[in-house]
């Protein structure tokens, strides 16, 4: 929508998506542009729900707002006829509250909720401004050894390289924004966050039942259990220096809020918060493609769905780096061609040395 912002007519917009939805980015720039442009009367909505579905569980988790702001379609309706009322109606006496309503997720106990969910708790906050202020854009980096952190890496000559054969996809089951395989039947209420376990989905894209941090095609980085809880709210970009064998590939990269094991999940739990990916050769614009060159580092900056989550203390922020995310996106075959049915297997490499850091840069805000 970019490109038509400057010439939208000059209105009250209700912008309004969740978390788990189609395109919270979309709707989250798009308010953010309308303000920067001075657009008057622009209202924010994003609640933990996916598309058209506002019950307080979704997916694997259950964010425990049950009778708090928006949580079911017709606490939704009503909102829409206030805001008709105020706009269409000029009823100036319609309370239509802070122009900022945003669900943060996270801070819940962990256990399993009596619907089998994660407690995965959560609040609603109520401000004037997204991103909300006091927010700091903090750059955590990729180590060698796994590890993710605010540090810099020291080391000139770093990297890490996986094969990413495009005939073994890594599946979508950690962030559902599309329902397949055994979800299917339950439309909008079968997408959703889902542990970081590969679920039965599609003949020959993964193994279900592991988790998707030890196929040898994924990178995982992580925090050491945190000493206190970390909050972020707002947008949320990653920037990787890498290389490939193949003239053309993708890069995907997935934000984690890691549990550590308990009795309830003895293996810990992985709720994804957010994901942003990048065709290669799409890295200079989305009007021209240009290929990539065999061994040689480019720079990738692209955006990650924004995000508002507490890390509760203990747990691991972690992050995964691959090349596939089957089938909420299209597979990318690595030959550069988009109209070649062909495939080929490409090595990539992603690297973090001191010259070439690669990080995820996340928006830290207090947590009160």
């Amino acid at each position: 929508m970019d490109e038509y912002f400057e010439d939208y007519p000059k209105m009250p917009i209700l912008w309004v998506v969740g978390w788990y939805d189609w395109y919270p980015r979309t709707i989250s720039d798009g308010y953010q542009k309308m303000v920067q442009l001075g657009r008057e009367n622009q209202y924010l909505l994003i609640g933990p729900w996916t598309h058209n579905n506002f019950d307080t569980s979704q997916g694997d988790l259950n964010f425990g707002n049950r009778g708090d702001g928006i949580d079911t379609y017709d606490k939704f309706r009503q909102l829409e006829l206030k805001w008709f009322d105020r706009w269409m109606k000029d009823d100036e006496s319609v309370d239509l509250g802070k122009p900022i309503q945003v669900f943060v997720m996270g801070g819940g106990d962990g256990r399993k909720a009596p619907d089998g969910r994660l407690n995965h708790g959560g609040e609603w906050h109520y401000t004037d401004q997204w991103p909300p202020g006091g927010g700091r854009p903090t750059k955590f980096f990729l180590h060698a050894n796994g590890s993710l952190s605010v540090e810099k890496p020291a080391a000139s000559g770093s990297s890490t390289t996986y094969t990413y054969d495009p005939n073994d996809t890594v599946s979508s089951n950690g962030r559902c924004i599309i329902s397949y395989g055994p979800a299917l039947k339950l439309g909008f209420r079968g997408m959703g966050p889902r542990d970081q376990i590969e679920l039965e989905s599609l003949p020959g894209h993964g193994i279900p039942g592991l988790p998707i941090s030890s196929r040898p095609d994924v990178l995982v980085y992580q925090t050491t259990p945190l000493a206190e809880d970390v909050r972020i709210a707002g947008n949320v970009k990653a920037v990787l220096w890498v290389s490939s064998n193949a003239p053309d590939t993708d890069f995907y990269v997935k934000l984690v809020d890691l549990y550590p094991p308990s009795a309830d999940y003895p293996a810990g739990y992985g709720v994804p918060v957010s994901e942003g990916i990048l065709r290669a050769r799409y890295r200079e614009s989305f009007e021209k493609s240009v290929l990539m060159e065999e061994g040689k580092k480019y720079r990738l900056e692209f955006p990650l769905q924004p995000a508002a989550n507490v890390f509760k203390a203990n747990h691991r922020i972690q992050i995964h780096v691959t090349s596939s995310n089957f089938p909420n996106f299209d597979i990318n075959r690595n030959t550069g061609d988009p109209h070649d049915r062909g495939w080929r297997i490409a090595n990539n490499t992603v690297y973090h040395q001191s010259g070439n850091a690669s990080f995820i840069e996340l928006p830290l805000y207090p947590v009160k």
